[in-house]
């Protein structure tokens, strides 16, 4: 049938907590465990797959994480694979998987907002800088800041992190 993979065709799809547990909801920052399930129909020498997150409300992809190429072959029959995104940036919200496969090269089936989950909020907002965070984009991350350094034309005195006037939070 036209339309129809021919090698390697996906199954299922769900979403589970680090437990096991499947889920639809995650906390911020909570790892989430994206599994699923494919059927392999003819044997191929190699097998790659891509994962997309994409925004519900947006309609945009965030990114998308591949599979490092599983070397075969790999004969007839199901199988089955999970990826963990964990970290997790994600921010509160409604979220889409995409899922996609590829055999000996070439793409062998692709399923377009396969699954939807939430991201709810984890916790208490940490002051202004928290509810900043909870306004701005779709991911957030906790990289490090560095110290804040005087104008040289002042002096060389460097303010650390946490002293004196307030910092600007990443988050």
């Amino acid at each position: 049938m036209i339309g129809e993979p021919d090698q390697v065709r996906f199954d299922w799809v769900r979403t589970k907590a680090l437990d096991g547990a499947q889920r639809a909801s995650f906390g911020e920052g909570q790892p989430i465990v994206v599994e699923f399930g494919f059927t392999v129909l003819e044997e191929v020498r190699n097998l790659e797959f891509g994962i997309g997150v994409g925004s519900v409300r947006n309609g945009v992809e965030l990114f998308v994480v591949m599979s490092p190429m599983f070397a075969g072959p790999v004969g007839p029959g199901t199988h089955v694979l999970a990826m963990r995104i964990d970290p997790n940036y994600l921010k509160v919200g409604a979220y889409s998987l995409g899922l996609k496969i590829f055999a000996d090269g070439s793409r062998a089936d692709t399923l377009h907002d396969a699954l939807r989950f939430g991201v709810v909020e984890a916790g208490a907002a940490r002051g202004p800088a928290g509810q900043y965070r909870r306004l701005g984009g779709h991911m957030h991350f906790d990289y490090a800041w560095g110290s804040i350094d005087r104008n040289p034309a002042e002096g060389h005195r460097r303010l650390p992190v946490g002293a004196g006037a307030p910092v600007a939070d990443s988050r």
